[in-house]
């Protein structure tokens, strides 16, 4: 399962350093991103056999409902990543509030969510990659554009340092596409 890194994980672990920073996982699943951060590094989840997993193998996880408590310590984490959970939570910007305070100075915050694709060109994009639309799931409370998860990002109070629809292996791509 953890022979390769996932696609969405590749660019940022090495061009923000994650593998050494201490990173707080929000619904970390499987481990599939935790296990790649640096020590220190822990995540949240709520499903009992995916906190027995990831801790079965080592990885320093708690279970527990992050949208109806918070426990992390605060200014502890050097990022934060966020995967595939804001479109699940009641309320994205409180969850996104939590996260100034168990960030250290300077800290990051990853999001990624699916979301509704601004043109013909994404939207084709998405059902060849994907193979369905993401943001239709029906488990999904919210929706995002681009441009709305970027203005709920910013409403929360961070300032954004990069903003990418899609993240490609081929760097070329990646600069025409974002």
């Amino acid at each position: 399962y953890f022979r390769f890194m996932p696609i969405k994980l590749a660019l940022p672990l090495r061009k923000y350093n994650l593998n050494n920073k201490k990173v707080l996982d929000i619904g970390s699943a499987w481990g599939e991103f935790l296990v790649h951060f640096g020590p220190g590094s822990k995540g949240i989840e709520v499903l009992p056999e995916s906190v027995t997993f990831d801790r079965a193998i080592g990885l320093d996880v708690d279970k527990y409902n992050f949208e109806d408590e918070w426990r992390e310590k605060p200014e502890f984490f050097d990022a934060v990543w966020c995967s595939n959970v804001l479109e699940h939570v009641v309320s994205p910007h409180r969850l996104l509030r939590r996260f100034h305070e168990t960030l250290k100075n300077n800290g990051l915050v990853f999001i990624r969510v699916p979301i509704i694709p601004s043109n013909w060109f994404y939207l084709k994009l998405n059902r060849i990659f994907l193979g369905f639309l993401g943001y239709e799931a029906l488990q999904h409370i919210n929706a995002f554009t681009r441009k709305t998860v970027e203005f709920t990002v910013e409403r929360a109070g961070f300032k954004i340092v990069e903003s990418n629809c899609f993240i490609p292996k081929n760097n070329m791509l990646n600069r025409i596409l974002n």
